[in-house]
Formats: structure tokens, C-alpha cells, sequence
């Protein structure tokens, strides 16, 4: 899967580059995520690998062996410095993020990105706040739970307006609850609602940098800075695909790389219907028999 070199490439206008849903009909389709590579005059290589936090076991599985291409691999997570972050989704499970992903993972049947990737691995550089800096920042900002509800909405009703989709509707989540493959039709739900997620965000930011997405990726810069100074030539920046744009364009104008290559697309939701079981063969009701 090598990247060859080639101008940057301009964002489409009405998709995003970073995570994308291929709706193939009759409530099926593909989530995927992007892995986007850039370069710098120096040699240096750095890919925005962009996740969902609940995915396929496939999924993981594939950023799983992509992952060991990386001189470094920067991750986000909220967490206390020291902390396994393997063993963090089990330690907190009462906290809200962790019960409202769990909760997705057994209503979608998809697998929790803390399940699926371990992040023991030599290779993994932590690259995120810590509590106490994330609830300090969002104190002095004046950016609580109320007016981050208040620009998510103000996001929905601008997407709305300029006729990029709305959420789905009551009659929509009880048809989706009741039917016979439940799971699928939810993550169909889901996953139409997801491209929006880069709108929804750059919502939070306003008018200046929000501490969930501006000040958190700065961190992952500084760090990324870091492992440039320590003579790392290909370094892999593992976050949620809503920090992406605003990451391109730090890496773009602030550290002056350009992209080389297309995208490359993982599939994280594989939503496919279950095909229906066959009547067997007669050689295989012998072999029963």
C-alpha cells in the first residue's frame, strides 16, 4: 500500500476526506475512515489515521497491522499520565463516554476501539491531555456540557438549512428498534448521520479554538514536534476523523507539509445484510446424517 508522491489534494466540496459512507441501498453500506499521508521537505512522513471509537473487528484488526509501519504512532486519549490505556475503558466504566460507547457497541454489534487495539505496543506515543488540564481549560473557557449543546445545535439546524441531511426521525429509530436485523438497520441510522460529524464539530470551535478539538490537537502537534526532534521519519497520528481537518491544516501551514498520495479507505461499519441460509445439500445432510 505505498503512497506515491503527488500534488496536495484539494477537499471536495460536499465530502469529507477523512470519513465517508457509501450508501449502496436497501439499508446497506460502508462507513469508512481515510488514512491521509503528508511529507515535509526533510523526508519526514506523517499520516492522519483517522478512527470511529466503535467498528468492526475487521476494522481494528486492519489499523491493527497498518499500525506497525510507524516509526511512532500518536494516539489520543484523555487520560492520567501512567495510566494503561488498554485497561482504562474497564477502570471507568461507569463514566459517561465509556457507558454511551459500550452502549452503541452492543445496540450496533460492533466491537470498542479499547477492545480492539492494543496500545501496549512500543510504537505508541501518547499525544493528548490529561484530565485535570482537559476540565481546567474547559473551566476557563467558559465551554461546559450547556454551550457545547447549544453550537451542536446551532451546527444541525446550518446543515440542515444548507439541505445536508437531518437526523432521523422517531418513526425512523422505532422501524430500525423493532426490525428483524435491528443492529444493521440502527447502524445504517448511524452512519448516515456520521459525515456530518466534521460540520458538527467545527461548530464547537465558533469563533475561536474549542479546548475538545483546537487545544487537543495542538497537544498532538507539540508531541508530533517532539518525535521530528528525536529523528522519528514516519510518524502515524492515530485520531477521531472530526479533529482531522483542523489537524491537515496545522500540519499544512504550520509545519509546512504537503500530502503525497490518494487517500487510502479502511471500512469500519460493513453494513451488508445477512444473507439468508440456504437449503442444504443433499451431500451435506448425508454427512449430518
Amino acid at each position: 500500500m505505498a503512497l506515491g508522491a503527488s500534488a496536495v489534494h484539494a477537499r471536495p466540496a460536499d465530502k469529507s476526506r477523512f470519513l465517508q459512507f457509501q450508501d449502496q441501498g436497501k439499508e446497506t453500506g460502508e462507513l469508512k475512515t481515510s488514512i491521509v499521508t503528508y511529507r515535509n521537505k526533510e523526508g519526514v512522513e506523517v499520516s492522519l489515521i483517522s478512527a470511529v471509537h466503535v467498528g468492526d473487528k475487521k476494522y481494528y484488526d486492519d489499523l491493527e497491522a497498518d499500525f506497525r509501519r510507524y516509526d511512532s504512532l500518536l494516539y489520543e486519549m484523555i487520560k492520567p499520565e501512567g495510566v494503561n490505556p488498554s485497561t482504562r475503558g474497564k477502570e471507568e466504566g461507569g463514566s459517561i463516554i465509556s457507558v454511551f460507547q459500550r452502549g452503541m457497541k452492543t445496540a450496533l454489534d460492533l466491537e470498542f476501539q479499547l477492545d480492539g487495539i492494543d496500545y501496549t505496543k512500543p510504537n505508541f506515543v501518547h499525544a493528548d491531555m490529561d484530565p485535570d488540564t482537559f476540565f481546567r481549560l474547559q473551566k476557563k473557557k467558559g465551554e461546559g456540557f450547556i454551550s457545547l449543546m447549544l453550537k451542536s445545535m446551532r451546527a444541525e439546524m446550518k446543515r440542515q438549512k444548507e439541505g445536508k441531511g437531518s437526523p432521523p426521525g422517531i418513526f425512523d429509530m422505532i422501524r430500525a428498534f423493532t426490525s428483524e436485523d435491528s443492529a444493521r438497520s440502527l447502524k445504517y441510522l448511524f452512519a448516515r448521520q456520521m459525515e456530518g460529524m466534521e460540520d458538527l464539530m467545527a461548530g464547537f470551535e465558533g469563533d475561536g479554538e474549542s479546548v475538545i478539538v483546537g487545544e487537543r490537537n495542538k497537544v498532538a502537534v507539540r508531541v508530533l514536534e517532539k518525535e521530528i526532534k528525536a529523528g522519528k521519519k514516519k510518524i502515524g497520528i492515530f485520531y477521531g476523523a472530526a479533529h482531522m481537518p483542523d489537524m491537515e491544516e496545522r500540519l499544512i501551514k504550520k509545519l509546512g507539509f504537503s500530502q503525497v498520495g490518494k487517500e487510502r479507505w479502511l471500512v469500519a461499519w460493513d453494513i451488508s445484510k445477512k444473507k439468508a441460509p440456504g437449503k442444504p445439500s443433499e451431500e451435506s445432510r448425508r454427512t449430518r446424517l
